[in-house]
């Protein structure tokens, strides 16, 4: 039958990640959350195995609770603006410009500090 899954509720790019990944069988999910901590808490009371992002994981051992189960590279996500050449954008647009870069470059930096400290791949 395979294992019990603790997955995120369908709409939430991780979900789509498990689901196209792992095919857990309806009858193997268990319980579905919109909050990573609920994924953690019921991972560590045996409820099932779930897939999380690291962020998720920042406060916790990994002995506790996750084990990493591959060292793949994470999903991309692209966000394209599209804006009039005729027109400058608004405030909050030239905000939110802004806000994403630099979401993205402290994703990057942060995502290449963890991947330096994995071993070499064979």
């Amino acid at each position: 039958m395979g294992e019990s899954w603790v997955v995120p509720a369908r709409g939430y790019a991780l979900r789509e990640l498990v689901d196209s990944t792992f095919m857990p069988t309806a009858q193997n999910i268990v319980y579905e959350t919109t909050n990573p901590h609920t994924s953690l808490l019921m991972v560590a009371a045996r409820v099932g195995i779930a897939m999380l992002p690291r962020h998720a994981l920042r406060d916790h051992c990994a002995g506790e609770v996750a084990t990493p189960a591959t060292d793949w590279d994470p999903p991309q996500l692209t966000v394209r603006m599209i804006g009039r050449r005729d027109t400058q954008p608004a405030p909050a647009v030239r905000k939110l410009i802004q806000a994403l870069r630099e979401v993205s470059s402290e994703w990057s930096r942060n995502y290449r500090r963890e991947r330096s400290k994995l071993p070499p791949k064979p």
